[in-house]
Parts: C-alpha cells; sequence; structure tokens
C-alpha cells in the first residue's frame, strides 16, 4: 500500500459575523471565541491521530491560518498556504447577508441557486470554477510523494473534493455538509479514492 496518501481535509473552525448568514467568500473574517477554543481541541486530536511524517497544507485566508499555525506548534510541521485552496469567492456579494441580497436582487439570488456549478456572482466565481482550481491543487499534492497530507480549508473546497475524488456531479456538491471544526479523510490511490472519514469532530 505504499502507493496510498492519507488526505486529511479540515475544515476552519466557528467564525465571528456580525449578523448571520453573511457571505463571506474570499473576506478574511476573524475566528470566534468559540472558533479559537475549537481550533486547539481540534489540533490536538491531529497531533494525536495522524500519523507523522505529514505534510501541512491549507487555505492563506486568516480563519484557516490560525488554525493551520496552531496544527503546526502542535506537530512541529510547518503550515505551507496556498491561495489555491481558499472558499468560493463571492465578489460584489462578499459582506452581505442572503436575506439582504435577496431584498435587493432576488432574480440573481434565484439564478445562482438554481444553476450555482456555472452562475457567478458579480465579479466572483461559479462552483464550477472553484472545482477546477480545487482538482487540480489536490490532485498535485497527493501526487507530491507524502504517504500523508493534512489540508486546512473550507467548506466548498471540502465539498470540491468530495465530488471530485466520489465522482459525483458538481450540482450534487451541496449535499456534502462539512461541520466547522471537522475532519474529512479519503485514501488515494491511482485508481481511485475511498471516503474514509466525513465531518467527523474531536470527541
Amino acid at each position: 500500500m505504499h502507493d496510498v496518501t492519507e488526505l486529511h481535509l479540515v475544515r476552519h473552525a466557528d467564525v465571528a459575523v456580525a449578523r448571520p448568514a453573511t457571505v463571506y467568500g474570499h473576506l478574511d473574517v476573524p475566528l470566534s471565541p468559540a472558533g479559537h477554543a475549537q481550533s486547539l481541541r481540534l489540533a490536538d486530536w491531529l497531533a494525536e491521530t495522524v500519523s507523522a511524517p505529514f505534510a501541512l497544507w491549507g487555505s492563506d485566508l486568516e480563519r484557516c491560518v490560525v488554525l493551520g499555525e496552531t496544527i503546526a506548534r502542535h506537530t512541529g510541521v510547518a503550515y505551507r498556504p496556498l491561495p489555491a485552496l481558499r472558499e468560493q469567492h463571492m465578489g460584489a456579494w462578499e459582506g452581505r447577508t442572503w436575506d439582504d441580497l435577496t431584498r435587493d436582487d432576488p432574480a440573481a439570488v434565484s439564478g445562482f441557486w438554481s444553476d450555482y456549478v456555472a452562475t457567478r456572482p458579480p465579479g466572483g466565481e461559479c462552483f464550477g470554477d472553484v472545482a477546477e482550481r480545487v482538482e487540480a491543487t489536490l490532485d498535485e499534492l497527493t501526487r507530491g510523494g507524502a504517504r500523508r497530507l493534512v489540508v486546512v480549508t473550507h467548506a466548498g473546497v471540502v465539498r470540491a473534493a468530495c465530488c471530485h475524488f466520489l465522482g459525483v456531479a458538481l450540482d450534487q456538491a451541496l449535499r456534502f455538509a462539512p461541520a466547522t471544526a471537522s475532519r474529512t479523510t479519503f485514501q488515494c490511490h491511482e485508481a481511485g479514492a475511498v471516503l474514509t472519514t466525513f465531518g467527523a469532530r474531536p470527541p
């Protein structure tokens, strides 16, 4: 089994936003106090359960960097940020709530949810764009020689990875709902991938 790569996709912890259902995408929103506590607990859990050696990559947005650097301190593995592992860019919608967007432009919001794979918010990405960059990046990382990878990232990236590795159509991506501060694990082989854990949190 020397050609199998163990890939752990870790979603960031809870964030602090002024209003519920805020669209934050590429915004550098901070973690909430609960999110900082979740990050510490998750880093402890990963240090205990992911065997060394492993490589540690992730998004360069603050909510992931905090967790990635916490894992790095717990394990001695350097955290390497990659912009390609960011959440979906929501363009002009970022920083606004879904309620406000729906009130101001219901047709645009309805069109987006009717075909989120191909529909881009103004100045942003569609989910198909996210999937394209995530697939290329994860394929490169899993071919990079590391036997274990921990990737700290976002819900949209985890959804794109699940569709890619499991052969699921992108328009079914929202069926995957990884919790914050959770881990999803794949065993990746040149013949395919196996999902071994989805959305697990520390006990």
